[in-house]
């Protein structure tokens, strides 16, 4: 993925910074002080508000990168961290189902960020008694609890140079 600006690598690069010394409010606030409105710069706002913990905004932000105008569509041209991202977002409020339908639509099983997601799902899965696991299996569910991560959440993608990174 392409910058627009030099400021979105600056931006990215203090946004990891501050994420690395578990400063996600920091992180949020200084996203708004240097906005760009790039895919990149709002991709990092839904990354920080997610490990600020604040999960119902970044749902919000990632929809409007991920989801056309019509709300139905997902934007599947975006680079897959941002995709993965909006299904960690999904998964963070409760909406199992919608996290999984947004995994399945990506064919990307063989990505570690999918994997990831996929593996926290079914240690879910696992974890509840037989019948809401039948119940799940045949016809989905969402929670009204957030379903543990055992990695932080979100990636902020390309780095200068094009190396993938996980934020911090």
């Amino acid at each position: 993925m392409s910058y627009k600006t030099i400021d979105d690598i600056t931006l990215l690069e203090h946004v990891r910074s501050l994420l690395a010394e578990g400063k996600a409010r920091d992180a949020v606030s200084h996203i708004h002080r240097h906005w760009t409105g790039s895919i990149p710069c709002r991709n990092a706002l839904g990354v920080a508000l997610m490990r600020a913990g604040d999960a119902v905004k970044a749902v919000d932000v990632f929809r409007g990168i991920c989801v056309n105008e019509s709300g139905v569509v997902v934007n599947q041209d975006l680079p897959l961290y941002c995709l993965t991202n909006f299904a960690t977002a999904l998964l963070l409020v409760g909406r199992v189902d919608g996290c999984v339908a947004l995994l399945k639509s990506l064919q990307a099983d063989s990505e570690p960020g999918v994997r990831r997601l996929r593996d926290v799902i079914e240690r879910w899965r696992n974890s509840l008694g037989w019948i809401k696991r039948m119940a799940f299996d045949w016809y989905g569910a969402d929670t009204d609890s957030p379903i543990p991560l055992d990695f932080e959440p979100g990636e902020l993608g390309d780095a200068p140079g094009g190396a993938l990174r996980p934020a911090a």
